[in-house]
């Protein structure tokens, strides 16, 4: 009965661990707003990224020769950032909100 309990416990143990949603990260920025917010954003190998410590609906980002080209809807703003070969970040934002219907953005590579 232990050998058998054993082999069960190893089968989930196994199982759990290919199941796993392991991105890898291909590096990290640093950004603030031109409404005084700073964020971490993560972007993974997989050309998906995301906040730190939150979840961003949908996020990607691509390529474009010496420049990352970076898009984020979470249906109440909309990010385009460019991230130069040596890390510096600038780009723009537009948001649903009244307050504060657009803004700027930069910041650096961390990672």
């Amino acid at each position: 009965m232990k050998k058998l309990l054993g082999i069960v416990v190893l089968g989930l143990l196994c199982c759990s661990v290919g199941l796993t949603n392991d991105k890898k990260i291909k590096f990290k920025l640093d950004v603030s707003s031109s409404v005084g917010q700073k964020h971490i954003w993560i972007f993974y190998t997989d050309n998906t990224c995301g906040e730190e410590g939150a979840y961003a609906e949908s996020c990607t980002w691509v390529e474009d020769g010496n420049k990352v080209i970076w898009n984020v809807n979470r249906g109440h703003y909309i990010v385009n950032a460019n991230i130069s070969f040596l890390g510096n970040v600038k780009g723009t934002w537009k948001s649903v909100s009244k307050n504060h219907p657009k803004g700027t953005i930069w910041g650096k590579k961390i990672d």
